[in-house]
């Protein structure tokens, strides 16, 4: 494989002129990550309160589902191209720019009743917050020393771990005690305290405006509106019944035929937004493909448990709460003692990544025995489960993506990982949507053959009260069969554990003689990022 082009516009700095690492520079890194979780606090508002949203914003059940699905869309999206602008607005300016859009864009959404001028800030909102995952991966990695390069990995993993279940508890918490407009607004002292700290910490590398001589306008124009149908698709296909619905169906052969012949483009482009290439690398392919399967497992996971509580057991969110928080909190605590260990030169990371997937598949093994007469209580040994195996899987998976590359790789598989991360969540909403649906209808008719049910239905209190046990069974027993999938997740990946990927040794710590990496530049090349 021919090795990436460098160029002098692709070198925001060189290792001459990288600022010294201190306390500034951490304090702008826990900036750019308390951004980061804000953004994830914002991206779960529709999610928690959207029946109340609807009534207040006098919108109907089909017009809230695509309030979250151009969110989501445009999210997804920013993941995708983020890199190439913060390599051309520098990344000082552009995470402080994101990050305030994001920000000011929450003041009039409580005010709004019209549908189209709510849905275009959603999706504005989703823009910039997409933006700032890419952003932290990258300063993570490129303004930490290599001693810490694996603990900046650990704290990119929290948007994926501890992140999303602090942030629905917190975000019940206001919902229940101060009102839905808290819901919007919550992002706004947050935002400021995490820009004093971005402004305050962040090295100032320049503008390079001249890389828009050599822009990618092809693969852009192609590459957004293909990821915008193909989101649209995991995120509305079940509730029109997929390829039964026109709109469905124009979007997955208009959307999949433009994102094939953007992959094709960034193939072939002398200067791509992510580098497929990088797919012929053994590491690489399967960490890319682990890091996609283990969101979908805690994707499932949450769902199966938040399904649970509130349609079978009839919880509030604050009521569920404490079970994301069992799952939450400990994730200051374990996360860097799983960093510290993948950080030994001795600790192999496969071993780390294949325990972490057994931890979750027997965490879902657990939840096999799910019954009606659960309550929160029953779900603590499983969430307990995951906090051992979540940071156990994604930050080994991120050493194998990250750490294999050479140093000017980084804006391309940044891109690639954070695209890939955001798609993980809306093939999880797809797959989760179709199995309970679809399982929940095979265990109605199962239960209403059964031959003792037709004699318990005479009346209509009789009739209304078996409607009612059947269906809450038939939740149950579907989201029984959702475990089931979680399960062979777990076990189909860790064999590929087993027989895929090589070793990857932390920074710093590598053999003497390490064999050259597949895909990175050669060690003449100008570092760009990393």
């Amino acid at each position: 494989m021919n090795p990436p082009m460098a160029t002098a516009a692709s070198v925001p700095l060189s290792p001459a002129t990288m600022p010294p690492f201190g306390l500034r520079t951490v304090i702008g890194c826990l900036g750019m990550l308390l951004a980061v979780h804000v953004a994830g606090f914002n991206e779960h508002v529709t999610e928690l309160g959207l029946s109340d949203l609807r009534g207040a914003m006098h919108l109907g059940h089909d017009e809230g589902t695509w309030f979250i699905s151009v969110y989501e869309a445009f999210n997804i999206a920013a993941m995708a191209f983020t890199p190439w602008f913060y390599m051309t607005f520098s990344i000082y300016r552009f995470a402080l720019f994101m990050t305030t859009t994001m920000a000011l864009l929450s003041l009039p959404l409580p005010f709004m009743t019209d549908m189209v001028p709510i849905v275009i800030l959603r999706a504005m909102q989703g823009l910039s917050a997409g933006c700032l995952p890419p952003i932290l991966m990258t300063v993570m990695l490129k303004y930490l020393p290599p001693p810490l390069k694996v603990f900046g990995i650990g704290g990119y993993a929290m948007s994926a771990t501890f992140g999303p279940n602090l942030g629905m508890p917190f975000e019940a918490l206001l919902f229940e005690h101060f009102g839905w407009h808290w819901l919007y607004w919550e992002v706004l002292p947050l935002a400021l305290i995490a820009l004093v700290m971005i402004a305050y910490g962040l090295p100032q590398d320049p503008i390079q405006l001249s890389r828009f001589r050599g822009f990618n306008w092809r693969g852009f124009l192609v590459g957004v509106p293909s990821i915008l149908c193909v989101v649209t698709v995991l995120y509305q296909g079940d509730r029109l019944d997929w390829f039964r619905s026109p709109l469905i169906t124009h979007l997955t052969f208009w959307g999949g035929a433009f994102f094939v012949g953007f992959l094709i483009h960034e193939w072939h482009h002398h200067s791509p937004f992510f580098r497929l290439q990088y797919w012929k690398s053994r590491d690489i392919t399967m960490s890319l493909l682990a890091l996609v399967a283990v969101l979908i497992i805690c994707a499932l996971m949450n769902e199966v448990t938040t399904t649970f509580l509130e349609e079978i057991k009839g919880y509030r969110p604050v009521q569920a709460a404490p079970v994301a928080l069992t799952v939450a909190l400990p994730q200051l605590v374990v996360l860097p003692l799983v960093a510290a260990l993948c950080n030994m030169r001795r600790v192999d990371c496969r071993w780390v990544l294949g325990i972490g997937m057994i931890l979750l598949g027997l965490s879902a093994w657990l939840g096999l025995w799910l019954t009606s007469e659960w309550v929160r209580d029953n779900f603590y040994i499983i969430q307990a489960l995951q906090i051992f195996g979540q940071p156990m899987v994604i930050i080994p998976v991120l050493m194998l993506a990250t750490l294999s590359l050479g140093p000017s790789d980084g804006p391309f598989i940044s891109g690639m990982v954070n695209m890939l991360k955001g798609m993980a969540n809306a093939l999880a909403f797809a797959l989760f949507s179709i199995l309970l649906r679809r399982r929940e209808h095979y265990h109605s008719t199962m239960l209403l053959d059964h031959p003792g049910m037709i004699h318990r239905s005479h009346g209509v209190a009789a009739a209304a009260s078996l409607h009612e046990t059947l269906s809450a069974q038939a939740t149950v027993l579907a989201l029984v069969d959702v475990l089931v999938v979680v399960i062979v997740i777990c076990a189909v990946f860790v064999v590929l554990t087993a027989i895929l990927p090589g070793r990857v040794y932390p920074p710093g710590k590598e053999p003497r003689d390490p064999a050259p990496s597949p895909v990175s530049q050669p060690a003449s090349a100008p570092a760009a990022v990393f």
